[in-house]
């Protein structure tokens, strides 16, 4: 038996994370600040995996030290189980080898299994997403002056940049199509961007079923759900190949506030293609579906129909917390009053106890007590967010939309104007300094 050192994750062990800009990071929540630059073309997992880097990380974990970089996990998170514990209970067997495979200085003679390499390849325009994570969203920042005074990273993205990006997501891809043909994967997160419109997720999925590889790998998605196939192929040409396939369904509301808080995401289609997916799974048992809700405060808000969606159809859901960023911190449930957004945590906790026979719903449950303890943002806060609600609304042709949408609470029918009057200035200044 080992002790599990204070602080520990197998991450640094058994995971290896590329983000949508192709940097090498722990995890997708480690927090360390990687700045503009995209990781090098000869930055290569093998050179990465023991690298200065990660045998100090490995050392100060196996020292019982709290990682400034693991505060999400340890400080701040944003889910009722934090990732750091998901890994340690999924992998739990693995804890003992990775602490004998490891070495005075750090390196360790383990080899990653696990995968979660992302594209910002997506189609839709998420309100609280950002151009990092969307080339939608990228392209629409490009092509408006305006948006740019709020978000100008793209605009900071020069030839060089896109370039090694590039280089950076094709490295990758190789490497995940070479540890498909060795059978070295055994458990493989697919997230974005969108996965499904991801030309490296078809590539290294039709890799394991081609080479036999699939029977080893189980599979899971974070997935917007506008699509089931991709030039011609269809997820259930490779999902019945693997043991296990898990469909995180995200999705931040149903109806006008879902659309609104998705540009592009439309109500009645990701129903169509929610049902296709049940259908799928009657017949090939080892798919599962389950709800990845996002909770914002439009969210909150409107979030009986939500519920309702989920239990009418028996959908387990996973939850989180909006991670906000300054220029969209509207939909952070902080931004609203510290009265509403309370009141209205209780009422849907309220209503998962009386109506959630099969609980279903326990970590959106769970996620909702978390957004109780956050206090509120400040007015000035507040104000600053306004603005950037007018500039997005005006580009996307929904002028006032959210002002609308926050009329289901008569405590907020002036709300949203005079922080509109009073941020539009402050809120530049702020965007101009976001990460």
């Amino acid at each position: 038996m080992y002790d599990v050192p204070r602080g520990f994750c197998l991450i640094p062990w058994i995971h290896a994370h590329v983000t949508a800009q192709g940097r090498r990071k722990l995890c997708c929540v480690d927090s360390i600040n990687l700045g503009d630059a995209p990781v090098s073309a000869d930055s290569n997992l093998k050179d990465y995996w023991n690298s200065q880097e990660m045998k100090q990380v490995r050392r100060q974990m196996l020292a019982g030290e709290l990682l400034q970089r693991c505060n999400n996990c340890s400080q701040h998170p944003i889910r009722a189980v934090t990732y750091r514990d998901q890994m340690l209970a999924r992998w739990h067997d693995w804890i003992g080898p990775a602490i004998a495979a490891t070495s005075a200085d750090g390196s360790t003679s383990l080899e990653p299994f696990t995968f979660d390499y992302r594209s910002s390849t997506c189609n839709l325009k998420c309100r609280i997403c950002g151009p990092r994570y969307s080339t939608t969203l990228e392209m629409e920042i490009r092509r408006n002056p305006e948006l740019q005074q709020f978000d100008p990273d793209p605009m900071l993205w020069g030839k060089g940049y896109m370039e090694a990006r590039s280089s950076a997501q094709s490295i990758a891809r190789d490497e995940l199509l070479a540890a498909a043909r060795a059978g070295t994967i055994r458990h493989l997160y697919w997230a974005g961007g969108e996965p499904l419109f991801d030309e490296t997720h078809w590539s290294v999925m039709n890799e394991l079923v081609r080479t036999g590889n699939a029977r080893h790998v189980d599979v899971v998605y974070n997935t917007n759900l506008t699509m089931l196939k991709f030039k011609g192929q269809t997820v259930a040409d490779i999902w019945p190949h693997f043991p296990h396939v898990t469909v995180q369904a995200s999705i931040d509301g149903v109806g006008a506030a879902g659309e609104y808080i998705r540009s592009g995401f439309s109500t009645a289609h990701f129903s169509e293609n929610m049902d296709a997916l049940a259908a799928m799974a009657q017949q090939s048992p080892t798919i599962a579906i389950v709800l990845d809700v996002t909770l914002t405060s439009l969210g909150l808000l409107h979030l009986g129909d939500l519920l309702q969606f989920a239990v009418d159809r028996r959908l387990g859901v996973t939850s989180k917390l909006m991670f906000p960023r300054k220029v969209t911190n509207f939909m952070a449930v902080e931004f609203l009053p510290q009265a509403v957004k309370d009141d209205w945590c209780r009422r849907w906790m309220d209503w998962i106890i009386r109506n959630d026979h099969e609980k279903l719903l326990d970590a959106l449950y769970d996620t909702l007590d978390i957004a109780l303890r956050r206090r509120s943002f400040d007015a000035a806060t507040v104000a600053a967010g306004a603005g950037s609600i007018t500039v997005f609304e005006k580009t996307r042709g929904d002028q006032h939309t959210y002002r609308k949408l926050l009329e289901v609470d008569d405590r907020l029918v002036n709300f949203l104007p005079i922080a509109e009057t009073a941020g539009r200035e402050q809120n530049i200044a702020l965007a101009q300094h976001s990460p």
